[in-house]
């Protein structure tokens, strides 16, 4: 008998008739199985190319497949154990599959329950910090989560691919990868799945990924588009009730201060804005429409100028929208036009660690018209004997390019890193930022010697404000300070979203690591 490599999807609970989970039941074949056959329904197409799966769906048909149709080119195998469907995709099968009937991550699930913890072999995951960065890690050797540089704080867990433990080999194979979907390859007939959906069954409820894997629960991205639907609908009426405590506007990628010259709601040609603002914008939208819908956030484009040109950058501004609900016992966020599910525990322990962080010193308010640029310079004629740094890079040993090393440098040693709130992505690199420097600080003769040459071809004594030597730094005597521009009328522990918050945590824990105090301010704007 060969192994057969299969592909398997967990039915939500309330779906049990299979046409039902189908996008589209009457252009396919159906066929029954018998009753010494687990299988229920056999849904497929045809093709004129063979397909070497076919001889295992055949078995226990009640009729067989009409020889003139000999070859299918998808497939659906529809199974039901302890009162739960399963659903067996083969070639283009997946994509018959209504999106909202199926488990989603059921198989990351089902996985971390059954593989073995030393012996993963690839991950996928997904950065908070920048929610569009994917990374896939493979090991030559099964290894344990530790080899793969997973940041258990912040790093999303999408599929995971592995040894199954000992006790789970009979029955799912040795090599195991779960999604939604759970992969395994067995030597098993489809009248014989019985123990294999046992297990499966087992696995997925079980609670023993805790142990290893308890993390996974604390951050996930939202798929399901019943979700998904109902989290939209939440924003859209908040939107159109002018609820904006949790919502704001960010451009939704990283991009350099400066790089525009200005915004534009739903037209080139239309107003120009020194800023993103939420209000603006839906203000604009309600004279376009007198009740917003959905389909016209994804509709309507945010425009931005580039700077010296009359080039334009664009996007949706439902991409634009950062916004927060809480729905369900759970945090949900949307950034970049994508949700994710944060446990609200995991919400109330971060939200705390960031507002025990030190308050700095009171600096002064900004103007709403200012560009960062144009802050920086105000700060640094505001506080005496300081330093402008902004734009003025260095370069280091321990980066591939030049680094920004501060905003402002102040003779009392507070390096002053300053960025407007705006999108996650955009805030943690202020927060990478400051802590790039300080370790470079700390290890990087070639970085010091040149904030010394930029400090004397000021006037100033370089003295007041390094040692000579990184030997000599001390970093008990230096202050990290993130100093965020925010209108919002609360503290960055409430304002921030959530995934900024996250990684200022984050980084606050690295920075004290190094031995440096670290305290957050917020700059309010006028």
């Amino acid at each position: 008998m060969p192994r057969r490599k299969l592909n398997i999807l967990l039915a939500k609970e309330e779906y049990i008739d299979p046409r039902q989970m189908v996008t589209n039941p009457k252009k396919l074949a159906w066929l029954s199985y018998g009753k010494d056959v687990i299988a229920q329904e056999l849904a497929f197409t045809f093709s004129d190319n063979p397909a070497n799966w076919l001889s295992f769906v055949k078995e226990g048909l009640v009729r067989k497949i009409p020889s003139k149709n000999n070859f299918s080119n998808s497939a659906l195998v529809f199974l039901c154990y302890d009162n739960r469907f399963f659903i067996l995709t083969f070639g283009h099968g997946r994509s018959m599959v209504r999106q909202e009937c199926f488990v989603r991550d059921f198989g990351l699930r089902t996985v971390l329950n059954a593989v073995d913890p030393s012996g993963l072999r690839s991950v996928d995951s997904a950065e908070t910090e920048s929610t569009t960065k994917q990374t896939r890690s493979q090991t030559s050797m099964a290894s344990s989560p530790i080899e793969f540089g997973l940041d258990v704080t912040r790093d999303i867990l999408r599929s995971v691919s592995g040894n199954a433990l000992e006790k789970h080999q009979k029955n799912l194979g040795k090599t195991i990868t779960g999604k939604d979907s759970l992969q395994i390859t067995v030597n098993v007939k489809l009248s014989k799945l019985d123990g294999v959906l046992e297990t499966i069954l087992k696995c997925y409820n079980s609670q023993e990924y805790k142990e290893n894997f308890d993390w996974i629960d604390n951050l996930r991205e939202e798929k399901d588009p019943r979700v998904i639907s109902e989290l939209n609908e939440a924003l859209v009426n908040d939107l159109n009730n002018e609820v904006f405590e949790k919502c704001h506007l960010a451009i939704p990628e990283i991009y350099e201060p400066g790089s525009f010259e200005g915004f534009s709601y739903f037209s080139k040609k239309g107003r120009r804005h020194v800023d993103l603002d939420i209000k603006e914008a839906i203000s604009e939208l309600k004279q376009k429409s007198n009740e917003i819908a959905f389909d016209l956030l994804k509709k309507m484009k945010v425009f931005a100028v580039h700077s010296g040109s009359e080039s334009f950058h664009s996007w949706s501004i439902y991409e634009c929208i950062v916004y927060e609900t809480d729905s369900k016992e759970n945090r949900f966020v949307l950034t970049m036009g994508n949700w994710y599910c944060i446990d609200s525990n995991f919400v109330n322990r971060v939200t705390s660690d960031v507002g025990a962080i030190s308050d700095a010193e009171k600096l002064p308010s900004s103007k709403r018209e200012w560009e960062e640029k144009t802050y920086n310079e105000y700060l640094t004629n505001t506080i005496s004997e300081s330093i402008l740094f902004d734009r003025d890079l260095v370069r280091c040993d321990g980066a591939r390019t030049t680094i920004e090393f501060c905003d402002v440098l102040t003779q009392d040693r507070r390096i002053i890193h300053v960025k407007k709130k705006s999108s996650s992505s955009t805030l943690s690199h202020l927060f990478a930022q400051g802590r790039i420097s300080a370790e470079a600080l700390l290890s990087d003769e070639r970085i010091l010697s040149e904030l010394r040459k930029k400090i004397s071809s000021m006037g100033k004594d370089p003295d007041a404000y390094f040692p000579k030597e990184t030997d000599d730094i001390d970093p008990r005597e230096f202050t990290i300070v993130y100093a965020i521009i925010d209108t919002s009328p609360h503290e960055l522990d409430v304002s921030l979203p959530f995934f900024s918050l996250l990684n200022l945590r984050q980084a606050e824990r690295t920075l004290r690591l190094f031995g440096f105090k670290v305290a957050k301010a917020k700059i309010p704007v006028q």
